[in-house]
């Protein structure tokens, strides 16, 4: 291959050829590159700036305390979650929150968790304990603390939350009550899958196994909501 420039002829091999075109590929590289590094300079931002990071504060940013006079419903709870999650720990949460909320803020469940026992819709109180089991553990128990409501304004949906109902609680939720056994808590499952969810809390009393005596232990700590 040969080239005429001004008067004169090049001759360039084939090596020569694929060389040369290489290097005027890397230099207009460079020209290119020197523009975009000044205008990125010029206007300060740095490639070795990390992204600016928004973070979600709920509303409720006061920790509950007697000495905190002001509506429960602006107060955040205390929750300390256990076991098969990715980050257990204590969490301020907002007084409206759910078990798979508190769940969710500590990373989601391991792949160990058996998810099956805890009430996910569970809502959750001050103070409350709770540890997600795993599927090898003989012990299934969840809730290890109810926790106490928040006090101060409207506390009336923090109060029934405290109770069990027996329309949708699990078998380890029932057996947190007084006097209720795993037989008795299968019992109550049973009867509400086989007839219906009970229409008043005084209805259990038709599960076998389950008379005035037990019904009056526990008729404080239950509610019938569907």
């Amino acid at each position: 291959m040969h080239i005429r420039l001004w008067g004169r002829v090049y001759f360039f091999t084939k090596k020569k050829c694929i060389l040369y075109s290489l290097l005027l590929l890397i230099i207009c590289g460079i020209i290119g590159y020197i523009p975009v590094r000044i205008s990125t300079s010029a206007t300060g931002v740095s490639e070795d700036t990390a992204p600016e990071v928004t973070y979600y504060l709920p509303k409720a940013t006061i920790c509950p305390t007697q000495e905190n006079n002001i509506n429960a419903t602006n107060r955040l709870i205390a929750v300390h979650i256990t076991g098969c999650v990715m980050n257990p720990g204590v969490f301020y949460l907002p007084s409206d929150t759910l078990l798979i909320d508190v769940i969710n803020q500590a990373g989601g469940f391991t792949q160990e968790a058996d998810i099956s026992v805890a009430n996910l819709a569970k809502r959750l109180c001050d103070g409350m304990q709770i540890r997600i089991p795993s599927h090898t553990d003989t012990d299934k128990t969840w809730l290890l603390s109810e926790g106490t409501p928040l006090t101060g304004g409207d506390t009336s949906g923090s109060i029934q939350a405290t109770k069990v109902n027996i329309n949708t609680a699990t078998l380890s939720e029932l057996m947190t009550l007084s006097g209720i056994g795993e037989s008795t808590a299968k019992s109550i499952i049973a009867y509400r899958t086989d007839h219906g969810l009970f229409k008043d809390i005084k209805d259990i009393m038709n599960v076998p196994g389950i008379k005035e005596g037990k019904y009056n232990k526990i008729k404080d700590d239950i509610c019938v909501s569907s």
